[in-house]
């Protein structure tokens, strides 16, 4: 680690589709070496890393669509102090239907993207 820079850990969902219901950081915010928690509510501007279409959040808002989907975003002085905050935060998650199978998803027509047409000519 370079002097003076801060260890960023990423708590992420344990759930594959799920709403957001609370996120509660107060007790990680107190922990040693903390120097940062941030949501998605804390992002000014247009929360979307989307390289090539929209639709890609640096954190979840209001729902999870990945397992490992990040949440919250944490910088201390140490990653163990990182992970330790971690541990301290809350997030309470309302399940919602997910669709784990490719053949499911043809089926419900449920597309990452748009489906694209090529043609020639």
């Amino acid at each position: 680690m370079l002097p003076g820079t801060l260890e960023v850990v990423l708590v992420t969902s344990p759930h594959a589709h799920a709403r957001i219901v609370s996120i509660d950081v107060s007790a990680a915010r107190a922990a040693d070496g903390v120097h940062g928690i941030v949501t998605a509510a804390d992002i000014p501007g247009h929360n979307d890393i989307g390289p090539i279409f929209d639709g890609e959040p640096v954190l979840a808002h209001e729902v999870v669509d990945y397992v490992g989907a990040p949440v919250v975003a944490i910088g201390a002085e140490t990653f163990d102090q990182g992970m330790a905050a971690a541990a301290l935060i809350k997030i309470e998650y309302e399940e919602l239907p997910a669709i784990l199978e490719i053949e499911d998803a043809l089926e419900a027509e449920s597309y990452t993207y748009p489906p694209q047409i090529m043609s020639a000519g």
